[in-house]
């Protein structure tokens, strides 16, 4: 019975202990950097307000561009240029 107790009591408490702080250091350490993270990303969309887009007028809009399959023989140019 006395053995027992000392077991528990030196072995089996100090084990226990440790686990219980160490599942509350993760979920601290969780916690803080969830805020770090939250804080980052409002200060970051606060600064970058600017428009990422541009908006076309209406002639510069044109349709999808049509693509069709080459030939074996043929090779691939640049219209536009």
């Amino acid at each position: 019975m006395r053995g027992t107790r000392q077991i528990i009591s030196f072995v089996l408490f100090p084990i226990l202990v440790g686990i219980i702080f160490g599942v509350a250091t993760s979920a601290i350490g969780m916690l803080v950097g969830q805020l770090i993270v939250l804080i980052w990303l409002r200060l970051r969309r606060k600064s970058s307000n600017k428009v990422a887009y541009k908006r076309l007028e209406s002639e510069e809009k044109e349709g999808l561009p049509a693509y069709k399959d080459l030939e074996d023989n043929q090779t691939v140019t640049d219209e536009k240029a």
